[in-house]
């Protein structure tokens, strides 16, 4: 994983995520959790992308994200 600011970062962690395209992730501008696994990562067979949205907007809101 890897930080990246004002592009979508870099993820080789989980190629099977439902936020992994081409290599970036897509919900988050930042992944870069330390020693801690993605708090995001859900493969793709197992989304409710309903659901994911609201965490990925909750989670942005409270770092810093707007709405």
């Amino acid at each position: 994983m890897g930080r990246t600011i004002g592009a979508k970062p870099q993820c080789d962690t989980h190629d099977d995520c439902f936020a992994n395209k081409n290599g970036q992730c897509v919900c988050l501008s930042e992944n870069d959790f330390g020693r801690k696994d993605c708090p995001f990562y859900k493969p793709k067979s197992e989304v409710d992308m309903k659901k994911v949205a609201k965490e990925c907007k909750a989670y942005a809101l409270a770092h810093g994200g707007r709405d």
